[in-house]
């Protein structure tokens, strides 16, 4: 009686003085097949043999029975502007066989922070052909779908221009494929050059394993079929593209002009840190609200007392999308002629430019002097726009005209007098209210 191991595989290679035949209990219960002499790991019959004379021959041919796996590597390369992190989940179907021990292949420069594998596992790293080898140890053994996650830091801290293609490969396992997401900062962009053993997929190939929130900043999709595969990785900064819009409005109350300046950004492709805008030398000390601001600068633009001023003003971090700064200013009525802060941005292209005034006091706004700018009527979408931003109590507007180069608005209150009547009362009176075909009420 011939017994084996689970884990070998046995191939009859000489027979010679022997038949082949059913197993016997009792010959089985001679060789200790009984339960109580079973073998801890599990050495089971394989064949029984009938022989009449010796000698006889009988020759085997031994093999282990390695487990059937196939990989799925889905890693994730994030690219900042001074460092690159590296997250690898590796996919085993295993079969056959459980499996005890993983050798996973690194590229150069990567110092691993995490391992996570199923159950209790123990990891060590070792050199092999001049490769480093991440050698995990299952201590339980998988069968199934096994998940192995391996992440670190790639590389040196600091900035570069090319980057090799960081390689995770299985060792000993050939059958073997891999998705890399390539994941940088907005005011980076990458391209991928010199291909081998690699290709360019859609992005959206990868959505199926991806987290949601890392799809929008996954630029590059790469797919490779083996072990064996590079590229270079070619970094380069991205260049903003900003356009702004502007309201200008003030609100005259009884004592004051309550000045207020809207600027709106929308920033593409890259980001910023900083934006600069020209400003009349009143607006210098003008109150700021800004997402993440952190410094405001107030320079001079020219000579004179009464020079515009710079104001700059930077942020904690790379601002994109959609950017909204407010200043708030307030001013001391007076009869003298006041002008609307009309800002000259510096940063990006100027789109459209509005100027408003809201009339909150007893005396009359008039208007003395409006300069490349084109008044709005209340049927105008523009006009829905400014009332949808600044409130019902918006009294005029303009647009500033495309290539006006000093718009200006100046305007004076004009006191409404009081006039001593005869004391009469109407007891009765008829009102007629006409509505016009351009909306206008008459009364």
């Amino acid at each position: 009686t011939v017994r084996r191991s689970p884990l070998l595989e046995l191939r009859v290679t000489t027979r010679d003085g022997v038949s082949r035949t059913d197993l016997d209990p009792e010959a089985e219960q001679l060789a200790g097949g009984t339960h109580a002499a079973e073998s801890p790991l599990g050495v089971r019959p394989y064949q029984a043999y009938r022989f009449a004379t010796t000698p006889f021959n009988l020759g085997f041919a031994v093999a282990t029975i390695r487990p059937d796996i196939t990989a799925r590597l889905q890693t994730v390369l994030r690219i900042a502007e001074l460092e690159r992190m590296l997250e690898t989940r590796i996919v085993l179907n295993v079969q056959d066989r459980p499996l005890f021990r993983v050798d996973v292949e690194l590229p150069a420069g990567l110092r691993i922070d995490q391992v996570v594998a199923p159950g209790e596992f123990h990891w060590s790293e070792t050199t092999r052909d001049g490769r480093r080898v991440l050698n995990v140890y299952l201590a339980a053994g998988q069968l199934g779908e096994v998940s192995i996650l391996v992440a670190g830091k790639l590389g040196e801290t600091g900035p570069l221009e090319t980057l090799p293609l960081p390689r995770v490969a299985l060792a000993g396992i050939e059958r073997q494929s891999g998705e890399i997401a390539v994941q940088t900062d907005p005011g980076l962009r990458v391209d991928a050059q010199e291909l081998a053993g690699c290709e360019r997929i859609l992005p959206k190939q990868l959505f199926a394993w991806l987290n949601p929130e890392h799809r929008n900043v996954t630029q590059l999709a790469l797919g490779s079929r083996g072990a064996d595969y590079s590229a270079s990785l070619v970094l380069s900064p991205r260049k903003p593209i900003v356009s702004c819009r502007t309201i200008s409005n003030a609100r005259v109350t009884t004592h004051a002009v309550e000045e207020t300046i809207l600027v709106e950004f929308d920033i593409r492709e890259a980001g910023i840190r900083q934006v600069a805008m020209i400003l009349p030398h009143w607006m210098a000390d003008s109150r700021v609200r800004a997402p993440l601001l952190r410094q405001k600068t107030v320079t001079p633009a020219g000579d004179g007392p009464q020079t515009p001023v710079r104001m700059v003003l930077e942020f904690q971090d790379e601002m994109m999308g959609e950017l909204r700064i407010l200043l708030e200013n307030d001013r001391l009525l007076t009869g003298d002629l006041h002008e609307i802060a009309i800002p000259r941005v510096e940063s990006g292209r100027t789109e459209r430019q509005f100027v408003a005034l809201e009339s909150a006091g007893r005396d009359e706004v008039v208007v003395e002097q409006a300069e490349g700018l084109e008044t709005l009527g209340r049927q105008q979408r523009d006009w829905q726009t400014l009332k949808g931003r600044l409130g019902d109590g918006l009294t005029q507007a303009w647009t500033v005209i495309p290539g006006a180069t000093e718009p200006r608005l100046a305007f004076r209150t004009r006191q409404r007098k009081t006039v001593a009547t005869a004391g009469a009362q109407v007891r009765l009176a008829e009102t007629t209210l006409v509505l016009d075909r351009h909306g206008a009420y008459r009364a």
